[in-house]
């Protein structure tokens, strides 16, 4: 009877090393693939998202430091050039009569001393006291009206000067409004309609409701 042969048997550790040796060729090309597969998707992913465009028109807040500077700068900034002329000439009005009413204020003034002294002059040779001389001065005719010019001329300068601040502020609110307003579709309307007393006058605006305007974008 002839003697059973049997196969020999493959070491444990040869095994072991065989199958890590397929999984790593079989696992190698496929990481290699998705690698590959994401750096050519990122790119363009990336390029998908694109920045939100510039319209070169400043922020509310940057168009009321312009117009604060320069009156209408923030207005004709966002667009708005009717506005932006406004606000630049009446400011400008503003100083040049400003300017003007310093101007004859302070000729009120030169004039008011000049009488004074020349008064204050001659009480004190006619042998008035000095104590006395306030109330001689407080009765001439001539000396009270140009103190009355000259109070005048102080108040009309206050005036323009509260008028030039109030323009100012006003100018920045309005630039910081018309930033604002600047990306709306369509302006203001006024249309004449139909009623039943006569005919009246319609306002309407048009708001673009998108998520990209309720986000602010």
């Amino acid at each position: 009877m002839l003697p059973r042969s049997f196969p020999r048997p493959v070491p444990t550790a040869g095994i072991l090393a065989a199958t890590a040796v397929a999984i790593a060729a079989l696992t190698l090309p496929a990481g290699a693939r998705a690698q590959e597969a994401q750096a050519n998707v990122a790119p363009e992913a990336a390029d998908s998202v694109e920045a939100p465009p510039s319209t070169g028109r400043p922020s509310p807040g940057g168009a009321f430091l312009r117009s604060v500077l320069v009156p209408g700068w923030g207005q004709a900034a966002s667009g708005s050039y009717g506005r932006a002329a406004f606000y630049f000439l009446a400011q400008a009005g503003n100083v040049w009569m400003a300017y003007k009413t310093d101007s004859l204020r302070g000729t009120a003034r030169r004039r008011q001393q000049m009488l004074e002294a020349a008064k204050t002059a001659e009480l004190l040779l006619g042998g008035v006291e000095p104590e006395a001389i306030e109330a001689e001065l407080a009765a001439d005719e001539s000396i009270e009206d140009i103190r009355l010019l000259a109070t005048a001329r102080d108040e009309q300068m206050e005036d323009w000067v509260a008028l030039l601040v109030f323009f100012t502020f006003f100018g920045g609110a309005d630039a910081f409004v018309s930033a604002h307003l600047a990306d709306f579709p369509a302006p203001l309307t006024v249309e004449p309609v139909a009623g039943p007393s006569g005919t009246a006058f319609e306002v309407g605006m048009s708001l673009p409701w998108t998520p990209e305007f309720l986000q602010g974008r």
